[in-house]
């Protein structure tokens, strides 16, 4: 192989051995964000999942206060 032949073959194992690092930084940094966006997911659920409780709490609270209210007028009716 001439001098030429080699210094491409340096090169393209130098490029080679580049693009390794590079899929491995890749993928790391790909995990790192798919635990992150997992996590997050997680909270949004657990958010959610309170929001959904405490309006469930509200609606109940507002049919005992509409039925205290009926009852109410319901007396007032009465006398």
């Amino acid at each position: 192989m001439d001098f030429k032949g080699l210094l491409k073959k340096k090169e393209r194992e130098k490029s080679k051995a580049k693009l390794v690092l590079l899929d491995k930084d890749f993928e790391s940094e790909k995990g790192e964000l798919v635990k992150r966006k997992d996590n997050e997911i997680h909270e949004l659920k657990q958010h959610l999942e309170a929001a959904q409780n405490n309006a469930s709490q509200q609606e109940i609270q507002t049919q005992a206060h509409k039925q205290v209210l009926d009852k109410t007028q319901l007396g007032k009716r009465g006398f």
